[in-house]
C-alpha cells in the first residue's frame, strides 16, 4: 500500500490534498464517501456486518448500488493520517476511522490527525479549496493511547443500542485534547431523534417548514434545506432528503404530512404540499411517530414503533416512551 495512507472525509477533496503533497513519496490518498450522521451504525465486531446494514440502506435509495467496504484498508500502512474539518459528519468520520483503524490493528501510535481549523461547524474541509487547504494545513497531531481510547469510547457511544451513553456524552461534552469540535459529531446523531411534540427529527422539521414557506418543487426544497442544514454543519447530502419527502408523502400513511401529485416521475421531482396534519407536527400540536409510527435508526438505535417503544429527543435528553405523547 506504501508507507502512508491519508485519509479525507470528502472524496472531493482527494485532487487538492494529492497536488499539495505531491507525487511519489509513497503517499496514497483515499476519501470516503458515507455521511455516517444518517442511517444504520449498528454496533458489532464484525466489519462485514455494519457494511451489509449500511449496504441496505442505500439500496433502498438506490437499488443497484455497489457493494463495497466501508472503510479502506488501513493495516498495510506504515502511517495512516486523518484530514478533517470541523463539519458533523466529517467529525463522526474521524471517530469512526480511528476506531477503524485499531480494530484492523493499527497501532496508535502509527495514526496522526490533521484537525483543520473549524471555529464556526460551517468551516467543512470539503468546501475548502486548494488555496485554503495549502494554507490552514496543520501540523499532524500524533494519536496518543488516551485519544485512541477516548475516540473508541465515543464510537462505542454512537453505534451503542441503548443511548443512554450518547445522551449524557452530549450533556458533558465530549473532551479530547487537540480536538474541540466532536460534539458536532454527537450531536447529529442526537437530531436524528424524534422530538418529543412533534415527532419530528431534524431532517423532517426543515423540510417541511420550506413547504410550509410556500416552496413546493422537490428540488428547491431540497436546496433551501441543504442550505440550512450548511449553516448548522450539516453537510446533507440530496438523495436521502428526496427519499424523505417521498417518505413523508406515502398515501398508505395514516396521517401524511405532505401530499405530492400523481405520476411525479423521479424521486428528485414533484411538487409537494404541506397538510393539516403536517401543519399540526411543525407545530407540536400532533405526534407524526403517533399519527404514523416510525422504522429508522439514529445511530446504533432502531427507532421502531413495532418494537413496544420510541426514544423521543427532548433538549439535550433522551426519553423512551411506548406511546407518544
Amino acid at each position: 500500500m506504501g508507507r502512508r495512507l491519508v485519509v479525507t472525509p470528502d472524496p472531493h477533496s482527494r485532487r487538492a490534498i494529492r497536488r499539495i503533497l505531491g507525487k511519489g513519496g509513497g503517499v496514497r490518498v483515499c476519501g470516503f464517501a458515507e455521511d455516517l450522521t444518517i442511517g444504520p451504525l449498528p454496533q458489532t465486531r464484525d466489519s462485514r456486518e455494519l457494511r451489509r446494514a449500511r449496504l441496505r440502506y442505500w439500496r433502498q435509495m438506490i437499488p443497484d448500488a455497489a457493494a463495497r467496504p466501508l472503510w479502506p484498508p488501513l493495516s498495510g500502512a506504515e502511517r495512516v493520517e486523518i484530514w478533517t474539518g470541523g463539519a458533523a459528519r466529517e467529525q463522526l468520520f474521524l471517530i469512526g476511522l480511528v476506531d477503524a483503524a485499531l480494530s484492523q490493528g493499527v497501532a496508535p501510535d502509527r495514526i496522526a490527525i490533521r484537525q483543520f481549523p473549524a471555529p464556526s461547524p460551517r468551516d467543512a474541509l470539503a468546501l475548502m479549496n486548494l488555496e485554503a487547504l495549502r494554507s490552514l494545513r496543520p501540523d499532524p497531531l500524533p494519536c496518543s493511547p488516551e485519544i485512541a481510547g477516548a475516540l473508541r469510547h465515543l464510537w462505542r457511544t454512537v453505534t451503542a443500542p441503548d443511548p443512554g451513553l450518547l445522551a449524557a456524552a452530549c450533556r458533558q461534552g465530549a473532551s479530547v485534547p487537540g480536538l474541540p469540535w466532536l460534539d458536532r459529531g454527537l450531536q447529529a446523531i442526537l437530531e436524528a431523534y424524534p422530538d418529543l411534540a412533534s415527532g419530528l427529527d431534524l431532517a423532517d422539521r426543515l423540510l417541511l417548514q420550506e413547504v410550509a414557506a410556500g416552496r413546493s418543487e422537490a428540488a428547491r426544497i431540497v436546496g433551501h434545506v441543504m442550505g440550512a442544514g450548511l449553516a448548522r454543519g450539516r453537510l446533507f447530502a440530496d438523495l436521502p432528503l428526496f427519499h424523505r419527502l417521498r417518505q413523508m408523502a406515502d398515501p398508505r400513511l395514516p396521517a401524511p404530512a405532505l401530499t405530492l401529485r400523481e405520476d411525479p416521475g423521479p424521486v428528485q421531482g414533484g411538487e409537494y404540499h404541506l397538510t393539516a396534519a403536517g401543519a399540526d407536527y411543525l407545530a407540536g400540536r400532533r405526534n407524526a411517530v403517533g399519527a404514523n409510527g416510525i422504522d429508522r435508526w439514529a445511530g446504533g438505535v432502531h427507532l421502531n414503533s413495532r418494537s413496544g417503544g420510541v426514544w423521543f429527543r427532548s433538549g439535550d435528553d433522551l426519553i423512551r416512551r411506548l406511546t407518544p405523547p
